[in-house]
């Protein structure tokens, strides 16, 4: 199962070199927002700025499954005025995380004008096992599908539809039945 990995290894470096050559992965200890909901973080952060400064730090949250693979999921932490040490405000929608492995990166922005769209996870395997090769295929689907849903994700006057997608409708098309 996903958690927050207990160390930082081989495989996790691995991941995040791609994703920012520049910086080191850092656990971050969860302190959440009394307004926050998990999977939100965006909007938490954005919020904590307009009202106490700061900034938004960009970057991507490290989950494992320990020997299966380990991925990056995009996030954002508050880094307060003054260089303080950055601050993960958004509440773990697991149960018992209290801390995440984090990765900042200035280029993985948030277009806050479009929200709903969500960066795919980068997942890099650790077991060669066809399944886990498989599940990635099928999350990366799964966040295409989820992107293309009328309000949740995909605009159609900026995108081009994903593949089998109506540019009209923004739904796949109806198989006819007879």
């Amino acid at each position: 199962m996903l958690r927050t990995p207990s160390s930082i290894n081989d495989k996790i470096l691995e991941l995040c070199q791609p994703l920012n050559p520049d910086a080191e992965p850092a656990f971050i200890r969860i302190t959440p927002a009394p307004d926050a909901d998990p999977n939100d973080c965006f909007a938490t952060v954005r919020r904590q700025v307009a009202a106490e400064g700061g900034r938004i730090q960009f970057g991507w949250t490290i989950w494992g499954w320990p020997r299966v693979f380990v991925e990056a999921e995009h996030h954002a932490v508050y880094a307060p005025p003054g260089g303080a040490p950055w601050l993960d405000l958004s509440p773990s929608a697991m149960p018992g995380i209290t801390r995440r492995l984090f990765l900042p990166d200035d280029t993985a922005t948030y277009d806050f004008e479009n929200e709903g769209i969500r960066r795919d996870n980068v997942r890099l395997a650790i077991a060669d096992d066809p399944l886990v090769h498989q599940f990635f295929r099928l999350a990366e689907e799964r966040n295409d599908i989820l992107n293309a849903i009328p309000g949740v994700g995909w605009l159609p006057s900026r995108e081009t539809p994903p593949s089998g997608f109506s540019a009209t409708s923004n739904r796949p098309p109806r198989s006819s039945s007879s």
